[in-house]
Protein backbone atom coordinates (compact mmCIF):
# COMPACT_ATOMS: atom_id res chain seq x y z
CA UNK A 1 0.00 0.00 0.00
CA UNK A 2 2.90 2.37 0.76
CA UNK A 3 4.46 1.58 -2.59
CA UNK A 4 1.18 2.26 -4.42
CA UNK A 5 0.93 5.58 -2.60
CA UNK A 6 4.48 6.52 -3.61
CA UNK A 7 5.74 6.55 -0.02
CA UNK A 8 9.16 5.08 0.79
CA UNK A 9 9.59 3.11 4.02
CA UNK A 10 12.29 5.52 5.21
CA UNK A 11 9.93 8.49 4.97
CA UNK A 12 7.71 7.17 7.75
CA UNK A 13 8.71 8.78 11.06
CA UNK A 14 5.65 8.22 13.25
CA UNK A 15 2.85 5.65 13.35
CA UNK A 16 -0.27 6.09 15.49
CA UNK A 17 -2.43 3.05 16.30
CA UNK A 18 -6.00 3.59 17.46
CA UNK A 19 -6.26 0.02 18.83
CA UNK A 20 -4.95 -3.50 18.50
CA UNK A 21 -7.51 -5.21 16.26
CA UNK A 22 -5.85 -7.12 13.45
CA UNK A 23 -6.97 -4.89 10.59
CA UNK A 24 -5.17 -2.00 12.29
CA UNK A 25 -2.07 -3.68 13.72
CA UNK A 26 -1.02 -6.73 11.75
CA UNK A 27 0.79 -4.82 9.01
CA UNK A 28 3.39 -3.64 11.53
CA UNK A 29 5.73 -6.69 11.71
CA UNK A 30 6.36 -6.72 7.96
CA UNK A 31 6.93 -2.96 7.99
CA UNK A 32 9.44 -3.30 10.83
CA UNK A 33 11.21 -6.16 9.09
CA UNK A 34 12.24 -3.68 6.41
CA UNK A 35 12.45 -0.49 8.42
CA UNK A 36 14.63 -1.75 11.28
CA UNK A 37 17.30 -3.00 8.92
CA UNK A 38 17.85 0.46 7.47
CA UNK A 39 20.04 3.23 8.82
CA UNK A 40 17.28 5.77 9.32
CA UNK A 41 15.98 8.18 11.92
CA UNK A 42 14.29 6.51 14.91
CA UNK A 43 10.72 5.40 14.38
CA UNK A 44 8.04 6.49 16.87
CA UNK A 45 5.07 4.23 17.61
CA UNK A 46 2.16 5.88 19.41
CA UNK A 47 -0.96 4.28 20.84
CA UNK A 48 -2.67 3.08 23.98
CA UNK A 49 -0.45 1.19 26.41
CA UNK A 50 -2.05 -2.21 25.75
CA UNK A 51 -1.99 -1.59 22.00
CA UNK A 52 1.76 -1.02 22.04
CA UNK A 53 2.26 -4.08 24.22
CA UNK A 54 0.40 -6.12 21.60
CA UNK A 55 2.45 -4.53 18.80
CA UNK A 56 5.71 -5.59 20.44
CA UNK A 57 4.45 -9.09 21.28
CA UNK A 58 3.08 -9.78 17.79
CA UNK A 59 6.30 -8.60 16.14
CA UNK A 60 8.46 -10.86 18.32
CA UNK A 61 6.06 -13.77 17.81
CA UNK A 62 6.31 -13.71 14.01
CA UNK A 63 9.87 -12.35 13.67
CA UNK A 64 11.85 -13.36 16.80
CA UNK A 65 15.04 -12.11 15.17
CA UNK A 66 13.72 -8.53 15.52
CA UNK A 67 13.51 -8.67 19.33
CA UNK A 68 16.79 -6.85 19.90
CA UNK A 69 16.13 -4.32 17.16
CA UNK A 70 12.87 -3.16 18.75
CA UNK A 71 14.92 -1.05 21.15
CA UNK A 72 15.56 1.29 18.23
CA UNK A 73 11.91 2.30 18.35
CA UNK A 74 10.57 5.11 20.50
CA UNK A 75 7.47 3.61 22.14
CA UNK A 76 5.10 6.38 23.24
CA UNK A 77 2.11 4.98 25.21
CA UNK A 78 -1.00 7.08 25.82
CA UNK A 79 -3.73 6.70 28.43
CA UNK A 80 -6.61 4.48 27.35
CA UNK A 81 -9.16 5.44 30.02
CA UNK A 82 -9.00 9.23 29.84
CA UNK A 83 -8.03 12.11 27.52
CA UNK A 84 -4.32 12.45 26.86
CA UNK A 85 -2.03 14.48 24.61
CA UNK A 86 1.43 14.43 23.07
CA UNK A 87 3.55 17.02 21.26
CA UNK A 88 4.42 15.24 18.01
CA UNK A 89 6.58 17.91 16.42
CA UNK A 90 6.99 21.64 16.99
CA UNK A 91 3.57 23.09 16.27
CA UNK A 92 1.75 19.74 16.01
CA UNK A 93 -0.16 18.36 19.01
CA UNK A 94 -1.94 15.01 19.20
CA UNK A 95 -4.91 14.82 21.56
CA UNK A 96 -6.74 11.57 22.26
CA UNK A 97 -9.80 10.33 24.11
CA UNK A 98 -11.38 6.89 24.60
CA UNK A 99 -13.83 5.88 21.88
CA UNK A 100 -16.77 3.51 22.41
CA UNK A 101 -15.54 0.00 21.61
CA UNK A 102 -15.51 -3.27 23.61
CA UNK A 103 -13.82 -2.69 26.96
CA UNK A 104 -11.29 -5.45 26.27
CA UNK A 105 -10.07 -3.58 23.17
CA UNK A 106 -9.49 0.08 24.14
CA UNK A 107 -9.70 2.48 21.18
CA UNK A 108 -8.38 6.03 21.00
CA UNK A 109 -10.09 8.70 18.93
CA UNK A 110 -7.68 11.47 17.98
CA UNK A 111 -7.27 15.13 17.13
CA UNK A 112 -4.26 16.68 15.41
CA UNK A 113 -3.83 20.42 16.02
CA UNK A 114 -1.44 22.32 13.75
CA UNK A 115 0.27 25.58 14.63
CA UNK A 116 -1.60 27.41 11.88
CA UNK A 117 -4.94 26.48 13.45
CA UNK A 118 -5.94 23.63 11.19
CA UNK A 119 -7.43 20.58 12.90
CA UNK A 120 -7.69 16.99 11.66
CA UNK A 121 -9.79 14.56 13.71
CA UNK A 122 -10.21 10.78 13.45
CA UNK A 123 -12.75 8.62 15.24
CA UNK A 124 -10.96 5.29 15.21
CA UNK A 125 -13.37 2.37 15.49
CA UNK A 126 -16.29 3.38 17.68
CA UNK A 127 -19.97 2.94 18.33
CA UNK A 128 -22.13 6.08 18.30
CA UNK A 129 -20.34 8.23 20.87
CA UNK A 130 -21.64 11.79 21.33
CA UNK A 131 -19.10 12.16 24.14
CA UNK A 132 -16.40 12.57 21.49
CA UNK A 133 -17.85 15.87 20.34
CA UNK A 134 -15.37 18.05 22.34
CA UNK A 135 -12.45 16.21 20.71
CA UNK A 136 -13.87 16.82 17.24
CA UNK A 137 -15.11 20.37 17.80
CA UNK A 138 -14.48 22.72 14.86
CA UNK A 139 -12.31 20.20 13.03
CA UNK A 140 -11.42 21.20 9.47
CA UNK A 141 -11.78 17.53 8.53
CA UNK A 142 -13.36 14.77 10.60
CA UNK A 143 -12.52 11.28 9.37
CA UNK A 144 -15.14 9.02 10.90
CA UNK A 145 -15.80 5.33 10.57
CA UNK A 146 -19.13 4.37 9.00
CA UNK A 147 -19.11 0.60 9.11
CA UNK A 148 -22.89 0.41 8.72
CA UNK A 149 -25.80 2.14 7.02
CA UNK A 150 -28.93 3.08 8.95
CA UNK A 151 -30.89 3.47 5.71
CA UNK A 152 -29.86 0.16 4.13
CA UNK A 153 -29.86 -1.91 7.35
CA UNK A 154 -32.36 -0.23 9.71
CA UNK A 155 -32.95 -3.38 11.78
CA UNK A 156 -29.28 -4.13 12.48
CA UNK A 157 -28.04 -3.90 16.08
CA UNK A 158 -25.10 -1.58 15.39
CA UNK A 159 -24.16 -1.33 19.05
CA UNK A 160 -23.49 -5.07 19.18
CA UNK A 161 -20.66 -4.58 16.70
CA UNK A 162 -19.37 -1.38 18.37
CA UNK A 163 -19.37 0.49 15.07
CA UNK A 164 -21.15 3.54 13.69
CA UNK A 165 -23.62 4.22 10.90
CA UNK A 166 -23.09 6.90 8.29
CA UNK A 167 -26.06 8.76 9.77
CA UNK A 168 -24.66 8.82 13.30
CA UNK A 169 -21.21 9.87 12.09
CA UNK A 170 -22.82 12.80 10.26
CA UNK A 171 -24.88 13.79 13.28
CA UNK A 172 -21.76 13.95 15.40
CA UNK A 173 -19.91 15.93 12.71
CA UNK A 174 -22.75 18.45 12.56
CA UNK A 175 -22.92 18.76 16.37
CA UNK A 176 -19.15 19.34 16.49
CA UNK A 177 -19.37 21.96 13.71
CA UNK A 178 -16.81 20.05 11.64
CA UNK A 179 -16.17 21.76 8.30
CA UNK A 180 -15.76 18.57 6.29
CA UNK A 181 -16.63 14.91 6.89
CA UNK A 182 -15.02 11.82 5.37
CA UNK A 183 -16.46 8.33 5.86
CA UNK A 184 -14.13 5.32 6.08
CA UNK A 185 -14.11 1.72 7.39
CA UNK A 186 -17.22 0.91 5.37
CA UNK A 187 -18.26 -2.75 5.44
CA UNK A 188 -17.76 -4.85 2.31
CA UNK A 189 -21.51 -5.53 2.29
CA UNK A 190 -21.93 -2.01 0.87
CA UNK A 191 -19.67 -2.45 -2.14
CA UNK A 192 -21.39 -0.68 -5.00
CA UNK A 193 -23.66 1.19 -2.58
CA UNK A 194 -21.37 3.99 -1.41
CA UNK A 195 -23.66 6.63 -2.88
CA UNK A 196 -26.38 5.47 -0.49
CA UNK A 197 -24.09 5.91 2.52
CA UNK A 198 -22.98 9.31 1.24
CA UNK A 199 -26.59 10.41 0.82
CA UNK A 200 -27.48 9.13 4.28
CA UNK A 201 -24.69 11.19 5.80
CA UNK A 202 -25.34 14.31 3.71
CA UNK A 203 -28.98 14.35 4.82
CA UNK A 204 -27.76 14.81 8.41
CA UNK A 205 -24.58 16.81 7.81
CA UNK A 206 -26.14 19.31 5.44
CA UNK A 207 -23.25 19.46 2.97
CA UNK A 208 -21.12 17.26 0.74
CA UNK A 209 -19.60 14.21 2.43
CA UNK A 210 -16.42 12.53 1.20
CA UNK A 211 -16.03 8.76 0.87
CA UNK A 212 -12.30 8.54 0.14
CA UNK A 213 -10.58 5.46 -1.26
CA UNK A 214 -7.02 4.23 -0.70
CA UNK A 215 -4.57 6.64 -2.27
CA UNK A 216 -6.89 9.65 -2.30
CA UNK A 217 -5.42 12.96 -1.11
CA UNK A 218 -7.64 15.45 0.70
CA UNK A 219 -6.33 18.99 1.25
CA UNK A 220 -7.52 20.91 4.32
Amino acid sequence: ALTRAGIHWDEVQTIFFTHRHGDHLLGLPVFLLRFLRRDTAPLRLIGGATTLEAARAITIMVYPELAGLLDKIHWLPLAEDRPDELALFPGITLRTAPAAHPRWVPVLASRLELADGRVLAYSGDTADAPGLQPLFQDADLLIHEANFSASLDPALDYGFYSHTTARDAARLARAAAARHLALIHIAARYDGKLDALRAEAEAEFGQTVLVPQDGDIVAI
